[in-house]
């Protein structure tokens, strides 16, 4: 790896495009590799609108399936009177949109570092920035997820968050129960034939020693090789689990303020929107006797991105995800 010289000239030529596409190589290893709510498959992408900073997704309504099926009413939807074509229907055109915002951050090494350090300083400042970047976007999903308002379950007898006792932690009856309502709202698993989920290790330690569950499998006793999902732990009643403490809990929210509450976030295909991660950028400015830096004494690696995220709720069964809100046993303070 090149390092800059003590005076801010590069030691090699093109130096600057070589870090900044390490920085890149590392947001896109951390988002692949260690990011939990954007792995590819898990969300529907975006683009920004030109001019704009929206994100804008479209979709087509379905026909609605008819009650009258049960009593034959000719000339009563779906049935025809003979001869007589039927009533023209709309074809819908749905669309939702949400705002993107710019988000970046900047590490800075002096001259004296670059010179001095028996570090690669700007390798180590590559790999924190890009750390940094796939962070930022993972936990800023993770909180608009576990937001989320239009399916929310409560385990025990809480109707509430902060209702929510130190007692009502998760279940297996909890699961299999969030599986029917998902299945009821007609919500498609993935491709794999399960809903996926986000669950804190506080509350994954109840659900796997809860003696009811029986059908719990650990991600390394699979029966067949399987694409595992990053942070993949297991599975039951047709969920398969990702393990992460990343926007889970909701701390002192439960019962008189000494409760943490964590969110169990349950979904399929199309649950939520991301912006085009196309729009991450790396860069590195060098050490510069410009006005702020007149005596080239700091150069600077950093990365910005225009994104945003949304829960989508405008096609087929409308949203496609179930929150389950519970204690912890060893978890409440």
């Amino acid at each position: 790896m090149a390092v800059l010289t003590a005076t801010g000239g590069s030691a090699t030529t093109n130096f600057d495009k070589t870090v900044t596409a390490l920085v890149l190589r590392r947001i896109e290893e951390n988002l692949r590799d260690n990011a939990v709510y954007m792995q590819e498959g898990a969300f529907v992408r975006g683009q920004l609108i030109p001019g704009t900073n929206l994100i804008r997704h479209i979709a087509y309504s379905d026909l609605s399936v008819s009650t009258n099926n049960n009593t034959v009413v000719p000339g009563t939807t779906p049935w025809l009177t003979e001869g007589v074509p039927p009533t023209e229907e709309s074809l819908a055109i749905l669309w939702e949109e949400y705002g993107a915002q710019q988000a970046g951050r900047t590490v800075a090494i002096t001259d004296v570092a670059l010179a001095q350090s028996p570090h690669q300083l700007m390798t180590v400042a590559a790999e924190r920035v890009g750390i940094n970047a796939a962070q930022t976007i993972d936990l800023f999903v993770a909180n608009v997820l576990h937001a989320g308002t239009a399916r929310v379950l409560y385990a025990g007898a809480a109707t509430t968050r902060v209702t929510v006792a130190a007692t009502h932690i998760l279940t297996g009856a909890l699961i299999r129960r969030a599986v029917a309502v998902l299945r009821t709202a007609n919500v498609e698993p993935f491709p794999d034939g399960y809903y996926h989920a986000f669950i804190s290790p506080m509350v994954l330690f109840d659900l796997q020693g809860d003696t009811a569950a029986g059908g719990w499998i650990d991600a390394a006793r699979y029966a067949t090789p399987e694409n595992f999902l990053t942070g993949e732990v297991g599975r039951y009643m047709g969920v398969r689990f990702i393990e992460t403490n990343i926007g889970t809990n909701f701390a002192n929210t439960g019962v008189g303020g000494t409760v943490d509450v964590y969110s169990t976030f349950i979904f399929g295909p199309n649950a939520f929107a991301f912006g085009d991660l196309q729009s991450v950028q790396a860069y590195l400015v060098s050490p510069g006797g410009d006005h702020t830096d007149p005596l080239a004494q700091k150069a600077l690696v950093g990365w910005k991105a225009m994104f945003g995220t949304k829960l989508m709720g405008i096609t087929g069964a409308g949203n496609k995800y179930l929150r389950i809100e519970s204690a912890s046993s060893i978890g409440a303070n």
